[in-house]
C-alpha cells in the first residue's frame, strides 16, 4: 500500500477517534442536562467544524513536503504524525466550533434560571 494512502487513513482514524471522544463527552453533558443528544444532533450542530476537521489530514499531506524540507528527521515519523495531526487538528478546530456544547450549556442555564426563579 502506498505510504500516502496509509498516512491519509491514519489521519482519518485520528479524526474519527477525536469525534467519538467528543461525542461521548457531549453525551455525558447532555445526560446531566436531561437532554437527549443523538449522533445526528451532534453532526447537525457541529457540521461546519466537522467538515473542516475532515480536511486536516489532506492539508497535512499537502504541507508535509514543505515541513520535511526544513525538518528532514520528521520524515521517518510521517505515518505516525498523520494520526497525530488528524487527532490534534480535529481537537483544535472543534474547540473553535462548540455549537453542540453551547446548545447544552444554554439548556442548563435556562433550567438553572427556572430553578432559581429568575425570568
Amino acid at each position: 500500500m502506498d505510504i500516502t494512502i496509509k498516512a491519509i487513513a491514519l489521519g482519518y482514524i485520528g479524526v474519527i477517534m477525536h469525534c467519538c471522544l467528543k461525542y461521548r463527552s457531549l453525551s455525558k453533558d447532555a445526560v446531566k442536562a436531561n437532554v437527549i443528544l443523538s449522533i445526528g444532533d451532534y453532526i447537525k450542530k457541529d457540521i461546519g467544524g466537522l467538515v473542516i476537521t475532515f480536511l486536516c489530514p489532506i492539508a497535512w499531506i499537502l504541507l508535509s513536503e514543505e515541513v520535511f524540507v526544513h525538518y528532514p528527521k520528521l520524515e521517518n515519523w510521517y505515518i505516525g504524525l498523520s494520526g497525530v495531526i488528524g487527532l490534534a487538528g480535529s481537537y483544535l478546530i472543534q474547540s473553535l466550533d462548540n455549537s453542540t456544547k453551547n446548545y447544552i450549556r444554554k439548556i442548563v442555564d435556562k433550567k438553572t434560571d427556572i430553578a432559581d426563579n429568575k425570568d
